[in-house]
C-alpha cells in the first residue's frame, strides 16, 4: 500500500481491487455514522475509487499525528501548529476510540466469550515457551491466567469493530480528531484497540526523543477520557488486561512472524543489508526486554487499577 499526495487529496494504492474496495466502503459507511453522532470526530473522506489502480482517492485530513506531539522533536515547539497540548491529543484519541465502537456495530454481532481470550493468550504463551522465553517467566504467567481464569470465563462482551489503533494513524487538529488508516479493519474485542494503542505508546514506539508525558499517566488519561464514553466495567478492565498482556507477548514472536514476512533485505547478504540485520535484531531484544518488564508488571497480585495508581504517584514525584 501506498500514499500519494496532490492538492486536497490522497491517493491510497494497493496490491489489490478487493483491498481498495473494502476500505473504501468502510470508510464511506464510517462518515455517515460519525456525521450523525459527533462533528468532532471523523475519518477521511473517500472521493473516488479507481479499481484499475488499484486504489482511491481520499480528502486530506488536516492536524498533526498523535505520534509526533507524544514524542515532539526537540525543534517541534518553534514549529506553528495546533494548539493541542499532548494531554489533551491522548483525551481526543480515546474519546474517539469510544465513539467509533459505540456508533459502528459489526454487521453479524455476536458474543465473544472469555474463555476464548484464555485460549488465545495460552497459545502465544505456548509459542513463545518453544521460542526460546525462560520457562520461570512462562510459568509466572500461566500461574496468573489460571489465577483469573475462573472469573474471565463467564465474562461475554459484543464483538466490535477494531482498527489497529496506533498513534501514527491519528491525526489531531483544533478542529477534529480523525483516524486514517482501516486497511487493517476487523472485529474483535473491544479491548483489542486499547491493548494495541497502549503497547504501542509503553513498548513498541520507542524513539530517540523522550515522551512529552509519562507513559503512567497517558495510561490514566486515557482510560479516563475512554470509559467516560464507553462502558469500562470491571468485566471490561479484566479483558483488557488480558488483551493488553497477549498484545505485548507479540514482542517474543516478532522475529519469526513479522520480520520474515516484511523484511526481505535478511535474506541478502551486502554489508548495508547485515548492519540493518543486527540493528533490527538488536531493537527486537530491546522491546522484548521492555515487553517483559511491562508483562511481569501487570501480571503481579496486584490489578491493573492500583498499579496505575501507584505508577501516577511515582511520575509525580
Amino acid at each position: 500500500m501506498g500514499t500519494s499526495r496532490r492538492d486536497e487529496c490522497v491517493l491510497k494504492v494497493y496490491g489489490s481491487e478487493k483491498k481498495a474496495r473494502e476500505e473504501f466502503e468502510t470508510l464511506a459507511k464510517l462518515n455517515l455514522s460519525f456525521e450523525r453522532a459527533d462533528r468532532g470526530f471523523g475519518v477521511p473522506v473517500p472521493i473516488a475509487l479507481l479499481p484499475d489502480i488499484p486504489g482511491f482517492l481520499i480528502s486530506r485530513v488536516p492536524g498533526k499525528r498523535l505520534d509526533k506531539i507524544i514524542w515532539p522533536s526537540p525543534i517541534a515547539k518553534y514549529k506553528k501548529g495546533s494548539s493541542t497540548s499532548a494531554l489533551d491529543a491522548i483525551r481526543k484519541s480515546a474519546s474517539w476510540l469510544a465513539t467509533y465502537q459505540t456508533i459502528t456495530t459489526h454487521e453479524e454481532p455476536h458474543d465473544l466469550r472469555g474463555e476464548i481470550l484464555i485460549e488465545e493468550i495460552s497459545a502465544s504463551l505456548t509459542l513463545c515457551r518453544e521460542r526460546g522465553l525462560d520457562a520461570p517467566f512462562v510459568e509466572s504467567i500461566a500461574s496468573w491466567l489460571s489465577h483469573i481464569e475462573h472469573d474471565v470465563k463467564c465474562i461475554t462482551s459484543k464483538c466490535v469493530n477494531t482498527c489497529v489503533f496506533q498513534p501514527n494513524h491519528i491525526l489531531i487538529s483544533d478542529e477534529e480528531t480523525s483516524v486514517v488508516d482501516f486497511g487493517d479493519a476487523g472485529c474483535g474485542w473491544p479491548s483489542d484497540d486499547l491493548a494495541t494503542f497502549l503497547a504501542n505508546c509503553g513498548v513498541y514506539k520507542k524513539t530517540i526523543y523522550p515522551m512529552s508525558v509519562s507513559f503512567e499517566v497517558l495510561c490514566a488519561n486515557f482510560l479516563q477520557a475512554y470509559s467516560s464514553r464507553a462502558k469500562f466495567d470491571t468485566n471490561h478492565k479484566i479483558l483488557f488486561e488480558i488483551s493488553y498482556v497477549r498484545e505485548l507477548l507479540d514482542a517474543f514472536l516478532a522475529p519469526s512472524t513479522f520480520a520474515s514476512k516484511h523484511l526481505s533485505w535478511q535474506r541478502s547478504t551486502s554489508p548495508r543489508s547485515l548492519i540493518r540485520w543486527f540493528s533490527w535484531k538488536h531493537w527486537l531484544s530491546w522491546i522484548a526486554y521492555l515487553a517483559k518488564c511491562e508483562i511481569a508488571k501487570r501480571t503481579a497480585n496486584r490489578n491493573w487499577e492500583t498499579l496505575l495508581k501507584e505508577d501516577v504517584i511515582q511520575a509525580n514525584r
